[in-house]
């Protein structure tokens, strides 16, 4: 069994990458493949970054890095470009399975943080509250929702990672 851990910028991916993490994708949420893609093109823009994790040649875990901008709300910091993680998928069948004594949930999100640390970024994501515990064991920390504001109509919680050492009291992050 062969693993490998793959960053494509979308302005590289294949469409039958596309398709394949599309696919992945239809495992959790029920959108067509062509509605996938539709989005995919409308919403991520080229220099995003699609991670992929595979085993032999099969696609089983993606996320994706979207290149953004954190607007201060107080003007004393310049505006600095983040990664929002957006999409984190394991295929149903490797969920709970290991390799080398990690999860591939744990050997993607550990992947995910060093593109992250690479590019000397913060990244922000939301998630669910039974999401927190997994996040924090990757040094995630639950951010202030007073503190970061967003235009996630969800209301889900604010997870941030590497973050950057501010003088404003408060940030907007868009999607």
């Amino acid at each position: 069994m062969k693993l490998n851990l793959k960053s494509i910028k979308n302005i590289n991916i294949s469409n039958n990458s596309i398709k394949n993490i599309a696919k992945l994708k239809l495992q959790e949420w029920k959108y067509t493949i062509n509605i996938q893609k539709k989005w995919i093109k409308k919403n991520v823009q080229p220099n995003d970054i699609h991670n992929m994790l595979f085993i032999n040649k099969k696609l089983i875990g993606y996320t994706l890095l979207r290149k953004r901008i954190l607007n201060f709300i107080c003007k004393k910091n310049k505006d600095k470009k983040y990664f929002y993680l957006d999409t984190l998928i394991l295929d149903k069948k490797y969920r709970k399975e290991k390799f080398n004594h990690k999860t591939y949930g744990e050997i993607l999100m550990t992947y995910n943080n060093k593109i992250i640390k690479k590019h000397k970024y913060t990244s922000l994501l939301h998630c669910h509250n039974h999401m927190i515990k997994f996040y924090k064991k990757f040094n995630w920390i639950k951010a202030n929702s007073k503190k970061i504001i967003t235009d996630d109509k969800k209301k889900l919680n604010i997870m941030i990672f590497n973050p950057l050492k501010l003088k404003s009291d408060k940030i907007y992050f868009n999607l």
